[in-house]
């Protein structure tokens, strides 16, 4: 069958119940075009202090360009939410499909009947396909410095990390800056500036700033060092 959002969904919340106890919440559901990747959890990765990973921005993507037996297409719905269980419980694996993983897919297996897999073959003469490949916009990490300016707007740059003394140092000749900040991110919204040699400031909103700046590892400047701001 050629999978439709309604029945991921469906699919989501009977298993949701079956092999999770009804532990995962709802996320977003997409249909994607991929014929060599049945199906994709992605998930955003940002550090707040000390360094502790958060997890957010989860979605399951499961290709419509291919039909599929409805058993596997089940099976392929239950991997992705494997990956959302670890994911959600922040559960520390030792691979994508490592140890945790495997368990979890095993147990599943026994006790339900199923025969998910980390690769699956459609028919004999198919090549095998990719379930999944673990998907995150959010592997860059971002070294910013937000600068408020004088008459209250702001703007942000994103330093090549061996620039980030100098350019601390030049922004405050070229703007007339009120105050800067260091963070370090691994908000993917940050992607959209390029990284700077030059003391380059982009404008960002305060609306943007609040809502991609959270969990940021907030940074100082001591002498030749960066390290994380005391509070």
């Amino acid at each position: 069958m050629i999978a439709t959002e309604k029945f991921v969904q469906d699919c989501f919340d009977r298993f949701n119940i079956l092999c999770f106890n009804g532990e995962l919440p709802q996320i977003p559901i997409e249909m994607g075009r991929a014929r060599k990747c049945l199906g994709k959890f992605h998930f955003c990765v940002r550090r707040k202090f000390l360094g502790k990973k958060e997890y957010y921005g989860f979605k399951i993507i499961i290709t419509k360009a291919v039909d599929i037996p409805e058993t596997e297409l089940e099976d392929i719905v239950i991997h992705e939410m494997i990956h959302y269980y670890i994911a959600h419980k922040n559960i520390n694996d030792s691979s994508p499909h490592g140890t945790v993983f495997k368990a979890i897919m095993n147990s599943i297996n026994q006790k339900f009947g199923r025969h998910i897999s980390i690769r699956y073959r459609i028919n004999p003469d198919a090549d095998c396909l990719a379930v999944d490949d673990l998907n995150t916009s959010c592997n860059k990490t971002y070294l910013l410095i937000v600068t408020t300016f004088s008459e209250g707007q702001c703007g942000v740059t994103v330093c090549a990390k061996s620039k980030v003394f100098e350019l601390y140092r030049l922004i405050p000749r070229y703007y007339k800056t009120k105050k800067m900040e260091l963070f370090l991110s691994n908000d993917p919204f940050f992607d959209r500036y390029p990284r700077s040699n030059t003391p380059k400031i982009y404008k960002i909103t305060q609306a943007d700033l609040q809502s991609h700046l959270p969990g940021a590892l907030s940074l100082e400047l001591v002498r030749n060092v960066i390290r994380p701001k005391s509070h």
